[in-house]
């Protein structure tokens, strides 16, 4: 999409124009209206899926020693690395995938990345990027523009999670959208359990950062990675 255009236009325009452009280099026909239906839940199914991500009501107190775990883009790199899209869950080709979304069992295609991951990639690839640029470039003016740059990727990032999940994007499917909150809810948990066996008290967590305290800890590091 031109510049002038994607100054004037919504995320939601700016993100179907990178997603079209993928379609149409791999030869796929866009649909006029999303396509893919909803799957079926019962109540109990959709009282299990439907609750969003993880956040831990805070430790009221004063503390020091305190340290922020952050995950960098995370949606966006779980959208990525998890091949979550509309026409990737559930898929018809991989029935037999172990590949499968936390809590909710749905299987992810084994087969082909989806429209959405691989759309994401240019975004999540330029954001690293950057991220480089700021640890290594000394020029002022430079490092302003670099820091703008990422910040107008991260929102691009955040937003195009929401946009997963609205019912006229093309390639965008709740299932999918609850898929990502699946993962997100259980990547947090896994954070927190690795940092309460290490000895640090969990004093807040929302959605992707986690907060964790211990006396006297000014040398000790956790280090948390996920796949």
């Amino acid at each position: 999409m031109p510049l002038q255009t994607a100054a004037r236009a919504s995320i939601g325009k700016c993100m179907s124009s990178i997603q079209f452009y993928n379609a149409v280099q791999r030869d796929l026909l866009v649909p006029w209206k999303p396509v893919v239906s909803e799957i079926f839940k019962t109540r109990n199914s959709l009282f299990v899926g439907d609750r969003g991500v993880l956040i831990l009501e805070p430790r009221v107190g004063i503390y020091e020693n305190v340290g922020e775990i952050d995950f960098e883009s995370l949606f966006g790199n779980i959208m990525l690395k998890k091949n979550i899209s509309s026409e990737t869950i559930n898929c018809k080709c991989c029935q037999a995938s172990d590949t499968l979304v936390p809590e909710l069992r749905y299987h992810i295609c084994n087969r082909r990345i989806g429209i959405v991951p691989e759309s994401l990639k240019l975004l999540l690839n330029k954001r690293h990027q950057y991220s480089k640029l700021l640890k290594t470039t000394t020029n002022k003016s430079k490092l302003e523009i670099y820091k703008q740059r990422k910040a107008v990727l991260k929102w691009i990032l955040v937003t195009s999670f929401g946009y997963l999940g609205f019912n006229n994007a093309k390639f965008g499917r709740i299932d999918a959208h609850m898929s990502v909150c699946a993962f997100a809810r259980k990547i947090l948990l896994d954070a927190i359990h690795i940092a309460e066996k290490e000895g640090f008290a969990v004093l807040h967590g929302i959605v992707d950062s986690i907060w964790i305290q211990k006396k006297r800890s000014h040398k000790k590091r956790l280090y948390i990675t996920w796949n």
